[in-house]
């Protein structure tokens, strides 16, 4: 079959292009109830998740509901993607929040770990990410080890 359409797939949530996952699929996650259409994986954990367990809030620093009426074609939501999920007073760069995302699908998400078991990913950024004090180096909690992200996302144990 002779695929015409090799355009890349936009996330109707932030805007930027859908990144293809490590098992193939280029095609990005359902983003309702927050838009139709499909959505980065990032917007997927930060944005669409919360929206359909919590309905109302994203989180205390996105209080705004993606479900109310006349809701803005970008929502404040979005903006994470340059001003991301704040870690204590600071805001991880883009490279960062990537490599969060990153670290949580691969050593998080689907663990059978007892201390990582069922947690979602703005409750593990809350709860086991920290910023280290001599620089903006983050430390991720992961099952059996931890993580650091460096300020241009690379990580490493």
């Amino acid at each position: 079959m002779n695929d015409e359409n090799t355009e890349t797939p936009q996330c109707v949530i932030c805007g930027d292009a859908i990144k293809p996952q490590a098992n193939g699929w280029a095609h990005g996650h359902n983003a309702a109830p927050v838009r139709d259409g499909q959505c980065c994986d990032v917007c997927n954990y930060a944005v669409v998740i919360p929206a359909r367990i919590g309905g109302a809030a994203i989180s205390d620093h996105y209080p705004v509901s993606v479900l109310t009426p006349g809701y803005p074609a970008m929502p404040p939501e979005a903006i994470f993607k340059n001003q991301p999920w704040a870690i204590g007073d600071y805001l991880p760069t883009r490279e960062q929040s990537a490599s969060l995302v990153r670290v949580f699908e691969q050593h998080v998400r689907d663990t059978d770990h007892a201390g990582f078991v069922n947690t979602g990913f703005l409750d593990w950024i809350e709860r086991d990410v920290i910023k280290l004090h001599y620089d903006d180096c983050l430390l991720a909690a992961v099952p059996d080890m931890f993580i650091g992200i460096e300020r241009d996302g690379y990580s490493h144990t």
